[in-house]
């Protein structure tokens, strides 16, 4: 990476902090700049809205660095509190996640296009990850997609997610810990009016850092600071 700086790059683009720091520390190309970390097709999802049908909502491959026997212990917990809940998982299992608890389905794979119609069932979307290197130094474009469309998000809590979100948008839990999940989905659904409030707000932050607008624009900068 040292040569490569030196005979090619005179702008390194970093999606996160430590990425920035670790580049930033490397003699050669003058600039390391962080841009955002995904970007998301937003008018996509635009026109879903909250609705009240007591589905959580997980896309994904269920490998496992996404923690779903975390996600299932939680979802059984909170059904007991919560017993009309539902869990649909969306996606393909990378592993065979055994027989699923009452109340869960998992759709297999499904084509792009039919994402937004999937996530529309759903009144709340899980971002869910084991807490490892992956998860503390990546960032999930579905967490984008989720919060773009104006429903509910419970999010693992890594610090990178709190440049983009605060708890006034979304609901932290920690990571591999069923019990504190079970919190957050209890806590979700013990308020519908603050419910509403949050994504609205998660929604408004989608828009500022994650529209191809946006990020056109900062990388424009970017260049021209080269």
């Amino acid at each position: 990476l040292e040569q490569f700086k030196k005979r090619f790059a005179k702008q390194i683009l970093v999606v996160t902090p430590e990425l920035e720091n670790a580049y930033g520390a490397l003699s050669g190309a003058a600039n390391v700049s962080r841009i955002a970390p995904v970007v998301a097709e937003l008018d996509r999802f635009s026109s879903l809205g909250l609705k009240n049908t007591h589905t959580l909502g997980y896309v994904g491959t269920f490998g496992d660095k996404d923690g779903i026997p975390t996600l299932l212990k939680a979802f059984e917990a909170a059904r007991k509190q919560i017993p009309q809940l539902r869990l649909q998982l969306m996606g393909k299992p990378e592993t065979d996640p055994g027989p699923l608890p009452e109340g869960a389905s998992m759709t297999g794979s499904f084509l792009t296009e039919d994402l937004p119609t999937l996530l529309a069932q759903c009144d709340t979307l899980v971002v869910n990850r084991r807490d490892d290197a992956y998860s503390r130094h990546g960032f999930p474009i579905k967490l984008a997609e989720y919060t773009a469309t104006g429903i509910p998000v419970l999010l693992c809590d890594f610090d990178f997610y709190h440049e983009f979100f605060s708890e006034q948008e979304v609901w932290y839990f920690k990571a591999d810990d069923p019990t504190v999940l079970c919190g957050a989905i209890l806590d979700r659904y013990a308020d519908e009016e603050i419910a509403g409030k949050k994504a609205a707000a998660a929604l408004l932050k989608c828009q500022q850092h994650f529209s191809h607008t946006e990020a056109a624009r900062e990388l424009i900068e970017v260049v021209m600071k080269g």
